[in-house]
């Protein structure tokens, strides 16, 4: 049987109505359409965009609708606190500019070079973004009362947390390290809904998602196509530095999603077998088309020009 998470005996059952949920929802994309990128300036971000938040909502739904399809009752008032969980789980993303500089040696052909990544403020991240929604719980709650319970905050804090990202060095990959056996089914669906691109997508959309997370994180290369863009060229160096930055990252996806597959069936713990195989059958369904179309690319993207490449990882140049 699915766990679920319990709300208090008064409101077991007890749907909110739908329109307050869709204006939520409506609201944390404002939010997300508002992320400042650098010098915050707004719409810049590649990755983490209405795009992302779209999908995660939609797989969501796709897993409730599976697991309630599969026989489990499950409580319309948590399934909505997790609609809403989904629309604002990434409306904060604040960050930090951090400097690298290659390793002065003999075996690095980019010796001292520099590169500039964002990084992530991961959890502090997740509580802002829980801030935004309580925030809006508490402003429905002035004008009707009682809307949105404590019980209601405390399975919203639970659901966001459960995005908060961390790597499993044995895999290889990105994982959620509070997602465990136990949690409940709407903290679950969230989860894999958030990591889910690598199973859940067709292999286009997965490798188009992975090169704007690359470009997103790249800081440094995203200057220098700007630059670019102002008639500003890239030198010969740096040329070969970011293309074998964007080759890295690109065969990178492979173990991404080889580990992603691997780490499927223990997040999938908790459900009912019906759900899981269900779940398994028609939304993860695309590891082994994903995997064999990155090889494929990696292998085109080692012949390509700088310039190729670039616009292959989705740079406007």
């Amino acid at each position: 049987m699915t766990k679920e998470f319990e709300p208090t005996p008064e409101i077991k059952n007890s749907k909110i109505d739908q329109t307050i949920i869709d204006q939520g929802v409506k609201n944390a994309f404002i939010l997300v359409e508002r992320l400042p990128g650098r010098k915050n300036k707004e719409g810049v971000l590649d990755f983490h965009n209405t795009h992302h938040t779209e999908n995660v909502i939609k797989y969501y739904k796709k897993i409730i609708e599976i697991i309630s399809d599969s026989g489990n009752k499950l409580d319309s008032r948590l399934v909505q606190i997790g609609e809403l969980c989904g629309a604002y789980h990434d409306t904060v993303q604040d960050f930090k500019e951090v400097e690298y500089i290659e390793p002065q040696t003999e075996a690095n052909p980019f010796s001292g070079l520099k590169k500039i990544m964002r990084d992530r403020e991961d959890e502090v991240n997740e509580k802002r973004s829980l801030e935004l929604l309580i925030n809006f719980m508490d402003s429905v709650n002035k004008e009707k009362l009682n809307t949105f319970l404590e019980s209601d905050k405390e399975l919203a804090k639970k659901i966001i947390f459960i995005t908060i990202p961390g790597f499993d060095p044995k895999t290889k990959t990105i994982i959620q390290p509070n997602l465990n056996e136990n949690v409940s089914v709407v903290e679950r669906a969230i989860a894999l809904s958030d990591l889910g691109s690598a199973g859940f997508s067709d292999s286009s959309e997965f490798v188009m998602g992975g090169s704007a997370l690359f470009r997103e994180n790249n800081l440094d290369i995203q200057d220098a196509m700007e630059e670019l863009k102002n008639g500003k060229d890239i030198d010969l160096v740096h040329q070969e530095y970011f293309k074998f930055r964007m080759l890295s990252w690109s065969q990178s996806q492979y173990t991404f999603v080889k580990g992603r597959q691997e780490k499927l069936e223990d997040e999938l713990k908790g459900l009912d077998i019906n759900s899981k195989n269900t779940i398994k059958k028609e939304l993860f369904k695309n590891f082994d088309t994903t995997l064999a179309v990155i090889e494929e690319r990696v292998n085109k993207m080692q012949n390509m020009s700088f310039f190729e490449l670039a616009q292959n990882m989705g740079y406007k140049i």
